[in-house]
């Protein structure tokens, strides 16, 4: 009797232990999680998923779009939290509020997206290379990820925003399958990611899935861990322009076969003096614009808190890597187009403008003043047409002003 109690106790004692070794096991995993989510128990995180681009619905979500959600859902269920979803056009308030999961590449079905690729992702860059099928692609550390009928991508990042706060997880795929499959990756891999990059380091990757026409989801696979270039400004691209006989004419053509092109990159904030240096000069030697209302102290410190945060802002540097001209993309709008008046008449307008019509590829407007003959002159060679004559009592130096539009044709 007295073993048969001895043995009793011992089976207790060892299922005890048992349980609280899984109990405890169960709770670091949970920690651990939580952790890698910037979660906690009764916490609320922002699932902001992008309209159906082809839905003339102004609240319809692709039904993978929909699983992805589901997904992400269930981690936030798993770490005792509370998900909200929001569409596009709701404001999801400031980055570092709430852990966000964000799904949906950038374009205008998903503006929020697009803020994130123009001002934290800075080394990548999305592209829709034939609108009529809608293939995509997307550049980041030099290589282009192509959407095809065999492989799709998705990139899968987790940073924070200026003021830290709780992450935000990008899932921009080139088809919601791939956004589908970065949250199934996410879901199913977030305890190896955690011992990777820990709580509080950012990451982008580029996951590759396979035969998504037969296999779904099934085979998605690591392509690439692209975490040191993608935060950073990206890769120089170059600009093809035909050559220009103003800027050749004073060289032989062998010094003109060796000159090095020029190259436009994406601008970040250490280059906002140059932006700046390249407007003010251009306004000044300009004499058929008015004169700026603003100082120049006014306009660097413009430039620097708004114009390089929040557009989409193209420098192009000469071949000693001095800066020429620069571009400025805000939604469809040419915000601004300037050549440093010590580098016209080499077509470096024009790169940029053909630059802009590659990343706005549904269409493009601008502003300019009715006495500047030359820029419209200019505009119209390029395919704009004038839509729009006003006083001016809408701009701030009160100057009439015509509004140009370009929209793609089947030859351009």
């Amino acid at each position: 009797m007295g073993d048969l109690l001895i043995n009793l106790l011992a089976s207790v004692i060892a299922g005890t232990a048992v349980w609280l070794a899984g109990f405890l096991l169960r709770r670091r995993r949970l920690s651990r999680e939580r952790a890698f989510f910037g979660l906690t128990a009764g916490a609320s995180c922002l699932l902001v998923v992008s309209r159906h681009a082809s839905s003339p619905r102004e609240f319809s979500v692709h039904r993978r779009d929909v699983a992805a959600l589901v997904e992400l859902a269930s981690i936030a269920r798993e770490c005792g939290a509370r998900a909200d979803r929001v569409g596009e056009n709701q404001p999801a308030g400031e980055i570092g509020r709430l852990t966000e999961f964000c799904v949906g590449g950038p374009g205008g079905a998903s503006p929020r997206s697009a803020t994130h690729v123009r001002t934290i992702l800075r080394g990548v860059t999305y592209r829709v290379f034939d609108e009529g099928e809608r293939r995509m692609s997307f550049i980041v550390g030099g290589t282009e990820y192509t959407l095809s009928p065999r492989t799709s991508y998705v990139l899968l990042a987790r940073f924070w925003g200026p003021a830290g706060g709780h992450p935000v997880f990008f899932l921009g795929g080139l088809s919601a399958g791939s956004n589908l499959a970065g949250a199934r990756y996410l879901a199913g891999h977030h305890a190896d990611l955690a011992r990777t990059y820990g709580a509080d380091r950012p990451f982008a990757l580029v996951l590759r899935i396979v035969e998504p026409a037969a296999y779904g989801t099934d085979f998605t696979e690591l392509a690439a861990d692209v975490s040191d270039v993608a935060f950073r400004p990206g890769p120089v691209i170059e600009l093809p322009a035909p050559p220009d006989p103003h800027s050749m004419s004073a060289m032989s053509p062998t010094e003109a076969a060796r000159r090095p092109e020029p190259t436009s990159r994406r601008a970040g904030p250490q280059d906002a003096p140059a932006v700046a240096d390249i407007l003010i000069r251009s306004r000044r030697a300009t004499e058929s614009i008015p004169a700026p209302v603003h100082s120049e102290a006014e306009i660097r410190d413009w430039v620097a808190a708004v114009v390089v945060p929040d557009r989409e802002v193209w420098l192009t540097e000469d071949h000693t890597g001095r800066p020429v001209a620069v571009l400025v993309l805000d939604d469809d709008w040419i915000d601004q187009l300037y050549v440093d008046p010590a580098a016209t008449r080499r077509g470096l307008g024009s790169r940029l403008l053909e630059l802009a019509k590659s990343r706005r590829p549904a269409g493009l407007q601008l502003w300019t003043f009715a006495t500047n003959t030359a820029a419209q002159r200019f505009y119209l060679r390029h395919g704009f047409t004038e839509a729009e004559t006003t006083d001016g009592s809408g701009n701030e130096e009160k100057a009439p002003d015509i509004r140009f539009v370009w929209a793609p044709t089947a030859d351009s």
